[in-house]
C-alpha cells in the first residue's frame, strides 16, 4: 500500500500557515500513474488562476515554467478538482506539460484519506504521482501562489515522499483445511486444540 507525506519546504511565511500540522499537507496518493515508492521529491509549486482545473489537453499550468529540467527541478502543479473532467485526464495534462507530481484540491471540505483518487480505467501510461489533497489546505496554497511577490514564488516548495506501508501486529491469520473423514486431520485438530484461543466478539 502506497502512502504520500507531503510537507511545505519553503518559504517560512507558508510553513508559518501550516503550523497546526507541523508544515504536513492532508492527502492520499491516487491508484493509478507512477508512484516513484521509497522516494522523496522537492519541487517548485505552480498554480495558473486561469487555468484552475487543467482539463483542456494543452493545458498551461504556469505563466513561467520554461519546461527547461535543468532550470526547475521536480516541477509540482496544483489544479482544483472539476466535474468537467476526471482525475486521470487532470494528472495526464499534467505529465504532458512536464510536471513531476500532480495535486489536486479536493471540492469539499473533507477529510481526503477516506476518499479514494480512482482510475477512470484511462490510467494506464501515466508517469507521475498524482494527490489529492486536503481543500483548507489546498486554498491555503492557491491563496499563497496568487498573492505573493515573484522571490516568494520561486522559493515555494514542497517536499513529497513516496512510502510503502504495510500495517503490522502481532497476530497471525490462519486457515485450516480438512477432511472430516480423515483420522489424521482429527488427531490434529485435538492436538491444536490447546493452543487455540477463539476470539469473542
Amino acid at each position: 500500500m502506497a502512502a504520500g507525506l507531503l510537507k511545505v519546504y519553503a518559504p517560512s511565511s507558508l510553513v508559518d500557515l501550516f503550523k497546526e500540522t507541523e508544515g504536513e499537507i492532508q492527502n492520499t496518493m491516487a491508484n493509478f500513474g507512477h508512484i516513484p515508492y521509497g522516494q522523496s521529491m522537492i519541487g517548485r509549486l505552480y498554480f495558473n488562476a486561469s487555468n484552475p482545473d487543467g482539463c483542456q489537453a494543452g493545458s498551461n499550468f504556469t505563466n513561467d515554467f520554461s519546461g527547461d529540467p535543468d532550470e526547475v527541478l521536480s516541477p509540482i502543479f496544483l489544479v482544483e478538482a472539476s466535474g468537467k473532467c476526471s482525475f486521470v485526464t487532470q494528472t495526464r495534462n499534467i505529465a504532458k506539460a512536464g510536471g513531476a507530481l500532480a495535486l489536486i484540491i479536493d471540492q469539499d471540505n473533507e477529510d481526503v484519506s477516506n476518499v479514494v483518487l480512482s482510475d477512470d480505467g484511462t490510467g494506464a501510461g501515466i508517469r507521475i504521482p498524482a494527490m489529492l489533497i486536503n481543500k483548507i489546505h489546498g486554498d491555503i496554497l492557491k491563496k499563497h501562489l496568487t498573492t505573493a511577490g515573484e522571490k516568494e514564488l520561486k522559493e515555494t516548495l514542497l517536499k513529497a515522499d513516496f512510502l510503502v506501508t504495510m500495517g503490522i501486529n502481532n497476530n497471525v491469520d490462519a486457515e485450516l483445511w480438512y477432511t472430516s473423514s480423515d483420522d489424521k486431520s482429527l488427531d490434529f485438530i485435538r492436538n491444536m486444540a490447546e493452543y487455540y484461543e477463539p476470539i469473542l466478539g
